[in-house]
């Protein structure tokens, strides 16, 4: 299993009323759970109805965990490990891309930079849509050759990458962030040295005010900080996420089940299947 190295709550209101009619929601859910049945095909991991809809409906409320993954281009991020955070942890998940990926490799040769780039696009938001998450592009452009960061850093202004990244953070607010690898790169990447530099820039940017500190701790504690930061090396050791345990539910591994969501990624599945073996146990 890769690992990830270490680089650096919200509280759900409760209802009093709701106790009233809490039989009445058990015998409901229930009826709900006897009758309907399991729904057909892998179509979606999230059904309105059904014994798996009521299961993750109760993992969703008991979690307050929000999971950002940021990767230098679609295709890229660990969608395995976004299936364990969502599905087995309840997580709210994001994924953001720092570029469009319109410098890529393809399975498809005779398409041109910028329909690559919005095929790519597409196949991003159908392959997060599976796991029930979201998707941002900071639309910073893609270098086919980036041998140095100093090359990297002239085309993406680190005002304007790190702007974006900090409001992104600001808003979903996430307890954790995973950077994933860039897997064009063989060892060295500077692209992916210059984004993980500002990603930890950003987060330092929306910490609390050390002055905030002064509060009571009541006062301080509605303030919300990133717990981690991850950054996916490709190397075995490090903070590895379970991703081959078995989901309860749908009595597949995290990794099979990133696998499925992968497949969305149709102009990319030649370089998927070849990724998979370079992938450490």
């Amino acid at each position: 299993m890769m690992g990830f190295q270490l680089g650096h709550q919200r509280k759900l209101f409760r209802n009093r009323n709701l106790a009233q009619g809490f039989g009445l929601l058990l015998s409901l859910g229930i009826m709900m759970m006897l009758a309907c049945g399991r729904p057909s095909g892998p179509a979606s991991y999230f059904p309105e109805t059904g014994k798996q809809a009521l299961i993750q409906r109760s993992l969703d409320l008991k979690s307050n965990l929000n999971v950002l993954t940021v990767a230098v281009r679609p295709g890229y991020e660990d969608l395995s490990a976004l299936a364990f955070f969502r599905m087995g942890r309840g997580a709210q998940i994001m994924s953001v891309y720092a570029t469009n990926g319109e410098a890529m490799d393809s399975d498809v040769r005779s398409e041109y930079p910028q329909a690559r780039a919005g095929i790519l696009r597409e196949e991003a938001f159908k392959a997060i849509s599976t796991l029930d998450g979201e998707v941002r592009f900071l639309n910073m452009p893609d270098i086919a050759a980036a041998r140095d960061e100093q090359r990297v850093r002239e085309a993406w202004p680190s005002d304007s990458l790190q702007k974006k990244l900090s409001r992104i953070i600001a808003q979903f607010k996430p307890d954790i962030i995973l950077c994933a690898r860039d897997w064009r790169a063989n060892g060295k990447s500077p692209m992916w040295n210059v984004m993980l530099d500002a990603v930890l820039k950003a987060v330092e940017g929306v910490k609390p005010r050390a002055s905030l500190k002064t509060f009571l701790d009541a006062e301080y504690a509605k303030y919300w900080n990133v717990n981690r930061v991850l950054a996916e090396t490709g190397k075995a050791g490090g903070f590895s996420i379970p991703v081959d345990e078995e989901n309860p539910c749908w009595k597949k591994t995290y990794r099979d089940i990133g696998e499925e969501a992968g497949g969305a990624y149709a102009s990319l599945a030649v370089q998927k299947a070849l990724r998979n073996h370079m992938k450490p146990s």
